[in-house]
């Protein structure tokens, strides 16, 4: 009996034996495989390390500090010509500067040559290319180059781009020199563009102008009550020096969301807009001139709607502060202009501004300026205009 279990004994060890071997074989293993991941994952974490330390060394960052991008700007204006170095303190990037994306076609001789700027009155005036009649007809009328009330009239006329009007452009700057071609099409949306750009170019090209009136061509301007105006401020030379905007402003005016003067709430979220006035005419001092301008360039929506936008907006966004005209009056309706304007302006010596039939689409009226100046300018002004 002894031999038998002696026999399992020496069975039970061998078995004992073996599979101790095979679990120190498993647990080494096991042992080299995790210390194998380990070394990958190091060298995974090395070489990524490594890489991003290239990358950052030789890749230029794009993102600018803001005193380097207020350089670039400053190089921009130097570059533009305009000296405007500090027309951008808050460093935005150029691309939002929306009228330095125009340019300007100028007439062989600067409108403001040899002119004494703080006696002399600038008409900034939106033409259509093709209204060659139109034009032709203010100069000889309330655009004339004449002096009333001892102030000097010049004018601008501000065009968009009609590709079958390029020579006839070229041939008006020769002659009159009073005509300036802006990159723009010739259509509504952009008119908020066109605008700012007459504005923005009387800086550029007439820097020491005092006072700037902005009119659009479908308007009959009794231009002695203006300057009769305007002489008043020019006796206290420090209203020129305050940004002001000189109409007749509408108050809680909404917002259209829809129809030909629809914005939306990307481009204007209020429900009313900022006091603004009618963009046929309206009278900017220099500073108010220039804060337009220069907030013109800073990052916000440009709506279509010309008037909400200069005068309400972009005034508001510029913190131009606005005032009525002194006792003057305008028309502004359909069924009183035209023809309408000559017994307006004849019993009313306080009318202003009366719109033309331009106004309602009709072109064939450059006798119209005529007939309705002769009611304006009579013989009682010959005292006032040289």
């Amino acid at each position: 009996m002894f031999p038998t279990s002696q026999k399992y004994c020496d069975s039970d060890k061998e078995t004992t034996r073996k599979a101790s071997d095979r679990n120190y074989s498993l647990t080494g293993q096991g042992s080299k495989i995790i210390a194998a991941d380990y070394i990958k994952i190091i060298a995974i974490n090395t070489l990524l390390l490594i890489s991003i330390i290239l990358y950052n060394y030789e890749t230029p960052s794009t993102e600018l500090p803001n005193a380097n991008l207020h350089q670039v700007v400053n190089n921009i204006s130097k570059i533009a010509g305009t000296e405007e170095i500090d027309d951008n303190p808050y460093g935005f990037h150029p691309f939002y500067q929306v009228h330095r994306r125009i340019q300007y076609k100028n007439p062989p001789v600067n409108p403001c040559n040899n002119i004494d700027s703080k006696k002399t009155l600038l008409f900034a005036i939106l033409s259509r290319a093709s209204n060659v009649h139109i034009r032709e007809a203010i100069r000889l009328t309330w655009g004339a180059l004449r002096t009333y009330n001892d102030i000097e009239i010049r004018l601008t006329f501000l065009v968009g781009v009609d590709d079958g009007m390029l020579k006839q452009i070229e041939i008006e700057q020769k002659l009159y020199h009073d005509v300036v071609q802006v990159n723009l099409p010739e259509n509504y949306p952009v008119v908020a563009y066109k605008e700012l750009a007459a504005l923005c170019w009387s800086k550029y090209y007439c820097p020491g102008i005092q006072y700037i009136f902005k009119a659009d061509e479908d308007i009959h301007l009794n231009t002695p009550l203006l300057t009769r105006v305007i002489s008043e401020y020019m006796k206290n030379e420090t209203i020129a020096q305050i940004p002001t905007m000189f109409g007749w402003f509408r108050h809680k005016s909404r917002v259209d969301r829809n129809g030909r003067y629809l914005v939306t709430e990307e481009e204007y979220p209020g429900f009313y807009y900022p006091p603004y006035t009618f963009g046929i005419g309206y009278l900017l001092t220099k500073a108010g001139r220039d804060d337009l301008c220069i907030a013109g360039q800073r990052p916000h929506p440009v709506t279509r709607v010309g008037d909400a936008y200069i005068t309400g907006i972009l005034r508001d966004h510029a913190m131009v502060q606005y005032a009525h005209f002194g006792d003057v009056h305008y028309i502004y309706s359909g069924t009183l202009n035209g023809p309408h304007c000559h017994e307006y302006f004849t019993y009313d010596p306080k009318l202003l501004v009366c719109m033309s039939n331009l106004h309602s689409g009709v072109t064939d009226v450059a006798d119209e300026y005529v007939h309705v100046w002769n009611a304006i300018y009579t013989e009682k002004d010959e005292g006032s205009a040289k």
